[in-house]
């Protein structure tokens, strides 16, 4: 319970100590002139004691970029209002700092006044670049590992395909087979080693995606096929309900590749005798939604938390399954970069429901 004090001492004084132990600074300012006409001790220790009036000099030369100060003072002669403006400035010290400015109006009998407040954010903004630099870092090893990779990875493929292709020196029964799950699993590493570099860049904004307009339906009648095999040896039935006769404005190859994704998780973390169900409809905001709905374990909110971060698995109960884990965040990115959405539902015992929304294709697209 706040109880008030009719004591103007007793207030004041409580004014006095909230000015002093607040870890912020805090100023107000009078409209008219931009005189400071009280700063706690906070406030004093980031402006230092030259900064009488937010139009001065010295004012002025604290802001390391001259258009953070004119925004802020463009803001403060205008509305009056400013929200958590993140600017870099110069400590009475020398020391290069930052600090998150607000202010707001304050109703006053005689003057109109501004309420500011600086908290320094050094530490946070330090942090935030030290982590954009080991991302930085690890997208580059990883880009140029995979590379790396690409190279002995193409030999292995090449020279699998003429030991099987060989008139002259056919390979038998028991030879074919190990060459063929050489050439298998060179093709499955080479798809994870192009994954990682899809992913590092997206991540690195170098991605190019292609706008065009692009039948949806044609690309899962493509995926189902491609699926067929799989999904037959998994005991996993495949649906493909009526699609809308759209078109979607977005890239051909980017969208397979996410439906593959989708399809293949459907089916991979499905049960035995199971079911996927491929679905379509138009929504109000003008997106075409395209849904992969499962009748597998379903994922725990625990995982749901997780689900779009690099190297996160969907369960881990089957870890086992192909896959490094980037399949699901490389279609949500892409998705993002045609403009549309990517959502999940699911029920742990009952299965999951991803959706995908991409914008319509209009007549002058």
């Amino acid at each position: 319970m706040v109880q008030n004090f009719s004591s103007e001492e007793q207030n004041q004084a409580i004014l006095n100590a909230v000015n002093a132990t607040v870890p912020a600074g805090i100023l107000v300012v009078r409209v008219e002139d931009g005189e400071i006409i009280l700063a706690n001790a906070e406030a004093h220790r980031i402006l230092g004691a030259g900064v009488t009036e937010i139009f001065g000099d010295t004012w002025g030369r604290m802001f390391t970029r001259a258009e953070d100060r004119q925004d802020i003072l463009v803001q403060f002669t205008g509305s009056g209002e400013l929200r958590e403006r993140e600017v870099e400035i110069v400590l009475p010290g020398g020391e290069p700092a930052w600090i998150m400015i607000s202010m707001t109006s304050v109703d006053s009998a005689y003057d109109d006044l501004l309420v500011m407040t600086l908290i320094e954010i050094t530490n946070v903004k330090t942090l935030q670049t030290e982590a954009q630099q080991s991302s930085l870092a690890k997208s580059r090893f990883l880009s140029n590992m995979s590379h790396e990779l690409r190279t002995p990875l193409n030999a292995v493929l090449g020279f699998s395909q003429l030991l099987e292709g060989d008139p002259d020196q056919p390979l038998t029964k028991d030879q074919a087979e190990c060459v063929n799950l050489i050439w298998r699993s060179g093709r499955h590493l080479l798809k994870l080693v192009d994954d990682v570099l899809d992913l590092t860049k997206i991540e690195d904004g170098n991605l190019k995606v292609f706008f065009d307009p692009v039948d949806p339906g044609q690309l899962l009648e493509d995926c189902l096929q491609l699926i067929s095999e799989k999904a037959e040896d998994a005991s996993v039935t495949v649906v493909l309900n009526d699609i809308p006769d759209l078109l979607v404005l977005g890239d051909a190859k980017r969208l397979r590749q996410i439906f593959m994704n989708l399809l293949s998780n459907a089916v991979k973390y499905n049960r035995p005798e199971g079911q996927v169900v491929i679905a379509a409809a138009a929504t109000a905001d003008d997106m075409l939604e395209i849904s992969f709905t499962d009748t597998g374990d379903g994922i725990s909110e625990e995982h749901l938390q997780n689900l779009f971060e690099r190297f996160s698995k969907l369960d881990n109960k089957k870890s086992e399954a192909e896959g490094i884990g980037v399949g699901l965040v490389m279609a949500k990115k892409l998705v993002e970069a045609m403009s549309g959405r990517l959502n999940v539902v699911s029920e742990v015992g009952k299965g999951s429901t991803f959706s995908v929304c991409i914008p319509l294709a209009t007549s002058g697209d």
